[in-house]
C-alpha cells in the first residue's frame, strides 16, 4: 500500500505536460491491451464464422441438385421395389419366357433358353436367362421385347444383340439376357 501511495505522490509532483504524457501512455497501453486481448480475437473469430458461413451456404447450393437427383433415383428404386413385391410368388421364369414366345408366335424360332448363375444382393435375388431366337421379322422382335418389358413380374433385359441374317437381310437373329428380380426369402 505504501508503494501505491509513494507512486501517487511521485505522480502529483510531476508537471502538467509529464502527467499528460504518462496518462496518454497509460491510455495507449490500455487500448493496446484491449485490442490484443479482446477485440482482435473477437474480430478473428467473427471473420472465421463468416468464412465458414459462406462455405456452408456454398455447400447448400451444391447439395440442391444432388437432393433432386437423389429423390428421383429414390423414387425410381421405390417403384422397382414395389413392382418386384407385386410379382407372383409361384413365378416360373423359364416357363414364363416360353409362354411369352408362344404368345408372340415365335416359340418355334427359339433356339436357346439357358439359365445363368443367380446373384444375390442385399435383399434381392437376380436370376438370368439367355434367350436366342432366329429368323424373326422386325415386328416379331419388337413384340417379344415389348412383352418382356411389360410383364407383370419385374423383368429386365441386361444384354441385347440383334443382327440381320446373312441369307435373308429382312429377318433378324435375336440374342438377349433377361434378368428376373425377386425378394430374398
Amino acid at each position: 500500500m505504501k508503494k501505491w501511495i509513494s507512486f501517487l505522490d511521485g505522480f502529483h509532483r510531476l508537471g502538467r505536460r509529464e502527467k499528460r504524457v504518462l496518462a496518454g501512455g497509460a491510455v495507449f497501453l490500455f487500448l493496446l491491451a484491449f485490442w490484443l486481448l479482446v477485440l482482435s480475437p473477437v474480430l478473428d473469430r467473427m471473420s472465421w464464422y463468416e468464412r465458414k458461413s459462406l462455405e456452408k451456404e456454398k455447400d447448400l447450393v451444391e447439395l440442391g441438385p444432388l437432393k433432386d437427383s437423389y429423390n428421383k433415383i429414390r423414387n425410381h428404386v421405390d417403384q422397382i421395389e414395389q413392382r418386384i413385391s407385386q410379382g407372383k410368388q409361384d413365378f416360373s421364369f423359364p416357363a414364363f419366357l416360353e409362354n411369352l414366345a408362344a404368345e408372340s408366335k415365335v416359340k418355334n424360332r427359339m433356339t436357346t433358353l439357358r439359365p445363368h448363375a443367380s446373384q444375390t444382393f442385399e435383399n434381392l435375388k437376380s436370376n438370368e436367362m439367355e434367350v436366342k431366337l432366329e429368323d424373326l421379322t422386325l415386328a416379331q422382335t419388337v413384340d417379344f421385347i415389348s412383352r418382356i418389358e411389360h410383364s407383370p413380374n419385374f423383368l429386365y433385359i441386361t444384354d441385347l444383340h440383334i443382327k440381320t441374317r446373312y441369307g435373308e437381310p429382312k429377318n433378324l437373329d435375336l440374342s438377349l439376357i433377361v434378368s428376373h428380380y425377386e425378394k430374398n426369402k
